[in-house]
């Protein structure tokens, strides 16, 4: 007789078999897949997560390969296992896995797209095939609890932003035949203490190592052909460019070697401890976002040789009090000294021809600048929200004043704009309350929309004769404007230009009624009236929402001529225009007189009308009149 023991065991193969066989409907059931050429590509997934078994084969055919995104955004999924038929995995194939705490990349596999594992936070462990020869960018990036990887000695590229913010990352040893580090390979990887980097290696990118923030050495294999590392600092292997200052270096001053020309892009990022650095007389250029973030940094000098500063490379240097550039610099980049709060001072090279975007924007302390005569651009942004700025003066030979260049400076009191100016950008002065007056010169040929918007404290603006457009809501918001000349170049007056300007008395157009943009140029200036010269087209009773100025006497009618004891006429316009009347007794060489003022408040259909008498007519023998404003 068979045993219980025997038999139980024979059930419980038979159970085994009947699982394994079943495996791959099951399998099946989970995934959407195409065929092609006899392989199986898997291109969606539609079960409910946890662990997950990728089949060898589906209807007869073998699954080679995992699509793009497949399993994208399942936190659930905690566990895969991948079949050695798989030679593919796509690109953001597992990424945002977040539920998933390990993997294994079998030997089979040969290529892996990019960002297939990123964000990953639950992944801490990764065993990776011999099968491959490079990493892809960003194939782990923001895997923040990956703590141990192995890189097989077949790989010889590391993509950018591979292990970029894998911030539990503590040790990496590259393999012998790597030969290039990609850009931001292992920036923000802060677990990081000490590199070393192989004599392999011939290419490593912009900031590779960025941000490590725990970073204390860089060291390089003394065999390398193209790098070198001095006191744990990477160079070139010439040590002309500095390549790399690790963020945990210990020590807050630094003087570079006077072998160094250029400092590379990123090469202090974020080394927030450093308060001093000293750049020797044989640098010449100073790299993208080289001193980016470095909050620590007081002082930063300058050799008499540098050219170029590039973008962002002093962005955020928050405690950094002063710069001096020598006039050996002709460019400047953008982001220059964006958010340097303390920078109390700067002094701009003269040669210097652009401020590019954002140059110095949000540089609270800065309380005057003066811009030199070689500068013939400033950019967008270029000093906004510079809180404590009160005067700047610029050189005649700027042609662009871009949008928002000095928005919401609430101190600067005074501007003084070069002779070529062109143009003043969208919202290029807005927010400055404190500006009470400005000259545009005759250069000049647009305002843009809301250039002067809330400058509450401008009193006059006279509009030279080059401006064809005031467009929308330029002035809009100037409280405190009380009179505005508009020359008769202007063919275009923007929606809303001068509207809430509630202290606004007289705008004087000198030519014909410009093409309005709306009804409401004027919008709320209730005190408001248009003058415009005998004979300008174009003008009615009223324009853009306020009245024009528009009185005219009346020489026919029952109150025209001589009254007893008196001669007089009716003055008709908009109702309550004031209107002086000014009499002379020689046209050829007229001195004019007041002899009346006169409220046009007594109404007929829409206008105002009031009657004027002289009782001196009779003590000349020739007795000329005219009307004019207050």
């Amino acid at each position: 007789m068979q045993s219980k023991k025997t038999f139980a065991l024979k059930l419980c193969l038979a159970i085994g078999i009947l699982c394994s066989v079943m495996l791959p409907a099951v399998a099946q059931a989970q995934f959407n897949f195409t065929t092609n050429n006899g392989a199986i590509t898997i291109t969606g997934y539609t079960g409910s997560g946890g662990g997950v078994i990728i089949p060898s084969t589906t209807n007869g055919y073998p699954v080679k390969s995992i699509g793009d995104a497949v399993f994208r955004y399942y936190p659930s999924i905690t566990n895969v296992i991948i079949p050695s038929s798989i030679t593919n995995i796509g690109i953001e194939t597992f990424g945002s896995c977040s539920g998933l705490t390990s993997f294994t990349i079998p030997d089979s596999v040969t290529n892996i797209g990019s960002s297939a594992f990123d964000y990953c936070t639950g992944l801490t462990n990764v065993t990776i095939g011999n099968g491959l020869t490079s990493l892809a960018a960003n194939i782990f990036l923001a895997c923040t609890n990956l703590a141990g990887i192995t890189i097989p000695g077949k790989i010889n590229s590391i993509g950018d932003n591979a292990f970029g913010g894998c911030t539990a990352l503590t040790n990496i040893t590259f393999p012998g035949g790597v030969t290039n580090i990609g850009t931001y390979a292992f920036a923000g990887c802060n677990g990081l203490t000490n590199v070393l980097i192989p004599a392999s290696v011939a290419q490593i990118g912009t900031g590779a190592f960025a941000s490590c923030i725990n970073l204390a050495a860089i060291t390089v294999d003394a065999g390398s052909s193209f790098y070198s590392g001095v006191d744990g600092v990477l160079f070139n292997k010439s040590q002309t460019v500095l390549v790399q200052y690790p963020v945990g270096k210990a020590g807050n001053s630094y003087t570079v070697s006077n072998k160094v020309t250029s400092l590379g892009d990123y090469s202090f990022y974020l080394c927030s401890s450093l308060t001093n650095v000293v750049l020797p007389d044989s640098v010449t250029n100073i790299g993208n976002d080289a001193f980016d973030s470095c909050a620590g940094l007081t002082n930063c000098t300058l050799g008499t040789n540098l050219v170029s500063i590039g973008n962002s490379a002093f962005y955020y240097c928050t405690n950094l009090t002063g710069l001096t550039m020598p006039n050996s610099v002709t460019s400047i980049g953008d982001h220059v000294c964006y958010h340097c709060s303390k920078l109390a001072g700067i002094t701009i090279s003269t040669n210097v021809t652009s401020l590019q975007d954002f140059a110095f924007g949000y540089c609270s302390s800065l309380a005057s600048v003066t811009i030199p005569g070689s500068v013939t651009n400033i950019g967008k942004f270029a000093f906004d929200f510079c809180g404590s700025l009160t005067n700047c003066t610029t050189g005649n030979n700027i042609i662009g004043l871009g949008d928002y260049a000095f928005y919401s400076c609430p101190k600067l009191a005074s501007v003084s704009i070069g002779t070529s100016v062109t143009g003043i950008g969208s919202f290029a002065f807005a927010y400055c309350s404190s500006l009470t007056g400005i000259i545009l010169p005759s250069s000049v040929t647009r305002i843009r929309t809301n250039a002067f918007y809330h400058c509450s404290r401008l009193t006059s603006v006279t509009i030279p004769g080059g401006v064809t457009s005031i467009d929308d809501l330029a002035f809009s918001g100037c409280s405190g404007l009380t009179n505005v000349t508009i020359s008769s170049s202007v063919t275009n007056l923007g929606a809303s230009a001068f509207s809430f300007c509630s202290s606004l008395a007289g705008v004087y157009f000198q030519g014909n009624a410009p093409r309005s943009g709306d009804t409401f140029g004027f919008y709320n200036d209730n005190n408001a009236i248009i003058y415009h010269p005998p004979g300008a087209t174009g003008w009615g009773a009223f324009f853009s929402g306020i009245p024009t100025w528009n009185p005219q006497p009346q020489t026919s009618g029952a109150n025209f001529g001589v009254r007893t004891n008196r001669f007089g006429f009716n003055i008709s316009g908009n109702s309550n225009l004031v209107v002086v009347v000014d009499a002379c007794t020689n046209l050829a060489s007229p001195v004019w007189h007041p002899v009346g003022t006169n409220t046009l408040n007594t109404f007929i259909g829409t206008n105002g009308i009031s009657y004027f008498s002289d009782p001196q007519w009779t003590n000349y023998p020739g007795r000329y009149y005219r009307l004019r404003s207050q």
